[in-house]
């Protein structure tokens, strides 16, 4: 019987299946794949199986709701050194019913500078009954120190029929899928991609780079809400330039959009695929390196014309 409820990642579950049977627990997990294929509700049921008996239907609820004492989940857009030090106190409080308490923090590329070495000191010391599970979609912002410490899972991209399933009989929906990325983070978002998707339009049709200014000003009055954004921002993005290459073998990712990838790609016949991964490359340490918003959507805005147009 599967242990676990989500579908796919079978190399995970039969792997963390086998740890729950022999009970050889290691004192810190990182969890890593794509956003969106599961990496999060899989440590919260690994927390689950390890804490609750199996018809013990309240303590899965507490766990879901992240009210249950043995059982901490840390989920925040900017994870401060405050949230570390929470956990720091939490964790050497007496665990309930004597049972392996469990520390999962989601996103630990999030974590900030200060807090990733708070961490890293109770990862160096973790206290006996302790079980750390992080999860990361961009393990390579996180320091090599916390990495090398990790007992790490990796998790796929799910398979078209997989996301297709989740798409029609988990979430009912009945249009046709929109994206395919391997992923079902595309859910959460959708409305980013259709803003970037205008953007990427408009210079499209700007072979004279007329609206490179505008294009510059629109990050700046946004830059708030973008700069958080940006590991998102970068993967849709580039899912654009991909479609146009790779949309006459039928890999393309933004499925609701074949009809214009195709016009676009009848426009843009020769575009130079090493220029396009040199910039993603460029663009992606802009990320690890934090450097200023603007510098890397004024980057980003000219790669694209330059990727398109030719520099």
């Amino acid at each position: 019987m599967d242990l676990f409820s989500i579908l796919g990642q079978e190399i995970p579950k039969r792997y963390l299946s086998t740890i729950l049977k022999t009970g050889h627990f290691s004192h810190f997990y990182l969890f890593i794949g794509p956003p969106g294929v599961g990496k999060g509700k899989m440590a919260e049921e690994f927390a689950a199986l390890i804490s609750c008996d199996k018809k013990d239907t309240l303590c899965k609820k507490k766990i879901e709701e992240n009210i249950h004492p043995n059982i901490k989940v840390l989920e925040e857009r900017t994870i401060k050194i405050s949230h570390i030090k929470d956990i720091q106190q939490e964790i050497y409080l007496s665990s309930l019913n004597g049972k392996k308490k469990v520390v999962i923090i989601k996103d630990a590329e999030r974590l900030t500078p200060e807090a990733a070495n708070a961490l890293l000191k109770t990862l160096e010391e973790p206290p006996e009954d302790t079980i750390f599970i992080l999860t990361s979609s961009w393990v390579y912002i996180l320091p090599l120190t916390i990495i090398s410490r990790a007992q790490m899972i990796r998790f796929s991209s799910l398979s078209f029929d997989t996301v297709y399933t989740l798409w029609k009989e988990k979430f009912k929906k009945k249009t046709p899928l929109p994206v395919y990325d391997g992923t079902m983070h595309f859910m959460e978002t959708m409305d980013i991609r259709e803003e970037l998707f205008s953007l990427f339009q408009s210079i499209i049709s700007d072979k004279k780079r007329k609206r490179v200014y505008e294009l510059f000003n629109y990050g700046m009055e946004k830059r708030g809400r973008l700069k958080d954004l940006r590991s998102d921002l970068l993967e849709i993005w580039f899912s654009f330039l991909r479609d146009i290459y790779l949309s006459e073998n039928n890999g393309i990712i933004n499925l609701y959009k074949r009809e214009e990838f195709d016009l676009f790609r009848d426009k843009f016949k020769h575009i130079e695929v090493s220029y396009l991964f040199e910039s993603l490359s460029f663009l992606e340490k802009g990320i690890i390196f934090n450097i200023n918003f603007i510098i890397w959507w004024e980057y980003l805005i000219l790669s694209t014309y330059d990727i398109l147009f030719g520099g």
